[in-house]
Order: structure tokens, then C-alpha cells, then sequence
């Protein structure tokens, strides 16, 4: 019976070692592959294009909490032009002023009536087909 629960302890034992190497073979493939840089999202204030920057990054930069508040300020104003840019351009470039900065852009554009206003006027300002062709039925896919 003692031989029956060593080779089993063994077979265990094998196993956890295969799939230990296993991991780290994996861990190590991951570790070394050199993926592209991604690039920082730009945001000029409209609103239907919001929700895919808020998103990106928040993913990026907001929810990183190895980033102190202060270069994470200087990505966000760096990601911003137009309306969004001018609406924190007067604060100071100060830790405390990243958090002011994003509950700013917050409160105006993560507004879902506005957001869908803009969708809608996008939508009934499509220009019509005049003749059939690949190519303006295609400039009408991509809009959509």
C-alpha cells in the first residue's frame, strides 16, 4: 500500500513540475515579445468621440497607479486640442490639478444625451447616393 501512495506522491509531484516549467516557458514568451508602443488617444471635444477616448485611457494612464498624478496631468493635457484642451488650459501643471483636470472633462462630456445627439446628427446628415457605386457606398459604410 506505502508503494501504491509513493508512486502516486511521485506522479504528483512530476506533474506539478512539467506545468511549473510549462508556465514559466509561457511567462518567459510574454515577457520577451516587443509589442508596438500605443499611441496615446487625442481628444478635441466631441462628444461622439468621448466614451473610445475616456476608455482608452483610463486603461492607459487614469487607472495605472504606478503613474503619480502629475505626469499623469501632463498625458492628459498632451491628449487633449480644440474645446477639451482650452477647458483645462488654465490650471496649473500641479499634482493636485490632475484630478480637477479629469472631473472636469468628465462632468461635460461623459453626458449620454449629448453623446447620442451627436450620433444622431451624424446619422441625418449623411449624404445621398446619387448613382450606384462601390465607392460611395462604401464612404456610407465606414460613416455608419
Amino acid at each position: 500500500m506505502q508503494r501504491v501512495i509513493d508512486e502516486h506522491d511521485s506522479k504528483s509531484s512530476e506533474q506539478v513540475h512539467s506545468t511549473e516549467a510549462s508556465e514559466q516557458g509561457s511567462s518567459n514568451l510574454h515577457n520577451s515579445l516587443k509589442l508596438p508602443a500605443i499611441k496615446l488617444p487625442i481628444f478635441s471635444g466631441q462628444y461622439d468621440r468621448w466614451i473610445s477616448f475616456s476608455d482608452m485611457f483610463k486603461a492607459m494612464i487614469h487607472e495605472n497607479d504606478s503613474l503619480p498624478e502629475i505626469q499623469k496631468f501632463h498625458y492628459l493635457k498632451s491628449s487633449l486640442s480644440g474645446e477639451a484642451e482650452h477647458l483645462v488650459s488654465n490650471l496649473p501643471m500641479t499634482a493636485n490639478n490632475y484630478t480637477v483636470a479629469w472631473k472636469l472633462l468628465v462632468e461635460r462630456y461623459e453626458n449620454n444625451c449629448l453623446i447620442a445627439t451627436s450620433h444622431i446628427r451624424q446619422l441625418l446628415g449623411l449624404k445621398r447616393l446619387h448613382k450606384e457605386s462601390t465607392s460611395e457606398f462604401a464612404e456610407l459604410v465606414k460613416t455608419i
